[in-house]
């Protein structure tokens, strides 16, 4: 069972703050722009463990462009809190 905290907007003046600002391994991100959206849980830094790499893939799975500034983004940070049932309990 995975626990999402409540997202955190992140003040930033363009993508590279944005990306000074990450927090591999820990950050779970959503960007927005207009009417596109994506997120990475932070699960997904394992895959991905450069910022760049991580905004560029999250930037794409929203529709984004990569290769240049998108007009209008916002970010919110979120954590993961994560349970397993051991599998004496589960029996």
């Amino acid at each position: 069972v995975s626990l999402l905290s409540e997202p955190e907007f992140i003040d930033f003046s363009d993508e590279a703050d944005l990306l000074r600002q990450l927090r591999p391994f820990e950050d779970g991100l959503i960007l927005f722009a207009g009417c596109r959206s994506a997120t990475f849980l932070p699960q997904v830094w394992s895959q991905l463990p450069q910022p760049e790499m991580f905004l560029a893939a999250l930037k794409r799975k929203a529709g984004m462009p990569v290769e240049r500034p998108v007009d209008g983004l916002m970010a919110a940070r979120y954590s993961v809190s994560k349970w397993h049932e051991s599998r004496a309990e589960a029996s």
